[in-house]
């Protein structure tokens, strides 16, 4: 999918091995880290993840990623699990195109449920969900660092 604006065109991907050079080039807040390149090479040959990205000119402006969660009693359901996009394109319609492009994929695998999770106070990004028609629930979260957790 290709998007011409007034400043730049800019296109999405499904990122696989043969695209994985569009990692070289990122700009600024794509990310949360620093790219590294075995760690991309994993994340694109892991069979349950999907991950696509927006560029410009060779360069990665945006990028959304997620994991299909295979159950034994349902359907897959679809986690969108982060998304990314450079301060500098956001409200262009990018963020919106790499859901899409995600949730096309994860349907296309016979996923029927999208989910996410995200801060009460990510304010910007609860707007977006929203505006996607995302409904929201209250969830509590848990997390720990797994080196010397020993329940």
């Amino acid at each position: 999918m290709a998007r011409q604006n007034s400043v730049m065109a800019w296109q999405v991907e499904t990122l696989s091995t043969k695209n994985l050079h569009l990692l070289t080039q990122v700009a600024e807040d794509v990310f949360d880290h620093e790219i590294l390149p075995d760690r991309a090479r994993a994340a694109v040959d892991d069979p349950g993840q999907i991950f696509a990205i927006a560029h410009a000119d060779n360069v990665t402006v945006a990028q959304a990623r997620g994991h299909l969660h295979l159950q034994p009693d349902e359907a897959p359901v679809f986690y969108l699990d982060n998304l990314g996009v450079s301060p500098d394109w956001k409200r262009r319609g990018i963020a919106t195109a790499l859901v899409r492009t995600l949730a096309a994929n994860a349907r296309a695998r016979g996923a029927k449920t999208l989910w996410l999770a995200t801060e009460p106070d990510n304010e910007e990004a609860n707007a977006f969900y929203r505006h996607l028609g995302l409904t929201s629930d209250t969830v509590v979260y848990f997390e720990t660092q797994l080196d010397g957790f020993a329940p």
